[in-house]
């Protein structure tokens, strides 16, 4: 585990997009997913809040890290495009489900609309783990 220190810093997230947007932004989306695990995308990669995160960590082997968030740690699971279908398949293989949420629009668009921004995202996927039958 790293040392805590201000999420706003933190390295994983879109460069440019305005924190306070995007995790109300996810809390909107995760909101309305509550029964999946969501792959939230920023940038390059995907992240992974608080319960999630920590579930991936467990039934995964996804790496996580701690941020202040609101004055509390607050856990991060990150991973690249590249292998974030690898650790979704781990989840539902674990009887999971998983919800894919995607940028629905260019970072240049959302930072023509003006300052602060926030890049648009939606649930575009989700996996749900197969009854199979004996």
């Amino acid at each position: 585990m790293s040392a805590s220190k201000s999420i706003s810093d933190e390295a994983v997230l879109a460069v440019g997009e305005d924190f306070s947007l995007v995790m109300a932004q996810y809390m909107e989306i995760k909101a309305e997913n509550q029964d999946y695990i969501l792959f939230f995308r920023a940038g390059s990669g995907y992240l992974l809040f608080s319960n999630d995160a920590e579930v991936a960590a467990e039934r995964a082997r996804m790496t996580i890290k701690f941020a202040k968030y609101c004055g509390e740690d607050f856990p991060i699971g990150g991973a690249p495009v590249e292998t974030a279908n690898a650790y979704a398949q781990k989840l539902v293989a674990a009887g999971l489900s998983v919800a894919i949420c995607e940028q629905v629009e260019s970072f240049d668009d959302a930072r023509n609309r003006g300052t602060p921004f926030v890049v648009r995202r939606e649930v575009v996927r989700s996996i749900i783990p197969t009854i199979r039958a004996a």
